[in-house]
């Protein structure tokens, strides 16, 4: 329990309110202000691998959901947490947890990723990059590392169909049966990921 105070409160030091930040995103991704525990998830669309919308509102309304946000599926970091937490899925479920990630990626893209990870829980589509911003976790990339991604193949502008480049910082959410959250994980540094083992802890404590 301790771990997961210290955990939960890391995540909040650079987030002081329940409003997400503006409609273009933060100016870093230190400047984010995620949704804290206690809020509810906005009414925002997103899209399935099948290409069904989703109210995101409603959606972790009909049971307790763990959201997911990642980067994309050219992230090898998310691709790591994924698929870590898929070895987790049965215990998470059996503490009445359902799982959805999330990603700017597109529905076919995310599809690809769900059957090439072999992955058992769904991966939304958050194109728009409305959820990430009504979150709180979207942000505007620099030009200096989007150049340098670009180098990598990695074009976050074309990539996505937008005129500026936005990214989401990972960020786990719990949500309760009543639809609000109850914990939550946001680091702005891509490379640290929350444990599966924390996240089963986290879902035990609720």
């Amino acid at each position: 329990m301790q771990l997961l105070r210290k955990l939960s409160y890391f995540g909040l030091l650079f987030s002081t309110t329940l409003m997400a930040a503006d409609a273009t995103g933060a100016a870093t991704a230190t400047a984010i202000h995620p949704l804290l525990v206690g809020a509810e998830a906005p009414a925002v669309m997103v899209k399935n691998a099948e290409g069904t919308t989703i109210n995101l509102a409603e959606y972790v309304k009909e049971e307790p959901t763990i959201l997911i946000f990642y980067r994309g599926s050219w992230c090898p970091y998310c691709v790591k947490q994924l698929t870590q937490l898929e070895g987790h899925v049965s215990e998470l479920q059996k503490l009445g947890y359902r799982i959805a990630a999330i990603s700017q990626d597109t529905p076919a893209t995310n599809g690809k990723a769900q059957t090439q990870h072999k992955l058992s829980f769904p991966i939304l589509s958050d194109l728009s990059m409305e959820a990430a911003q009504k979150f709180g976790l979207a942000f505007q990339v620099d030009a200096e590392t989007t150049t340098r991604y670009k180098g990598y193949g990695i074009d976050l502008v074309g990539l996505y169909g937008r005129t500026e480049p936005l990214m989401a910082v990972p960020a786990v959410f719990l949500f309760n049966k009543e639809g609000k959250i109850s914990f939550q994980y946001v680091n702005p540094d891509y490379r640290i990921r929350l444990a599966p083992e924390v996240l089963v802890a986290a879902a035990k404590a609720q």
